[in-house]
Order: structure tokens, then sequence, then C-alpha cells
């Protein structure tokens, strides 16, 4: 199955922000995955705040 139906997101990013996401990680102590499943997952509710009336 070719990557884009399993919902793969790849993306570049500068070593400054990479270095920032294994910082984070390493802090946390989560995986980049779960960091950024998080933060995409934070996105629906920042898109429902602006769009409430």
């Amino acid at each position: 199955m070719p990557r884009k139906e399993q919902g793969w997101i790849t993306f570049q990013s500068s070593p400054e922000e990479r270095a920032l996401l294994e910082r984070y990680c390493n802090q946390a102590q989560r995986t980049k995955t779960e960091v950024l499943r998080e933060l995409i997952r934070s996105l629906r509710q920042e898109v429902n705040k602006s769009s409430a009336p």
C-alpha cells in the first residue's frame, strides 16, 4: 500500500527545528510521533474556537 494511503506525513524541517523537537521529546520522554500527533489534534480545538459564533 502506498504511503499516502497509510496516512504518512513527510516534510522537511531545518536543523534548528529538528533539534528543538528532539530536545522537547527528550525532556517530555515522548516520541516525535506522539508529540506531533498531539499537536495536530490540538489544532482541531483551535479551529473549533475560531469557527464558534
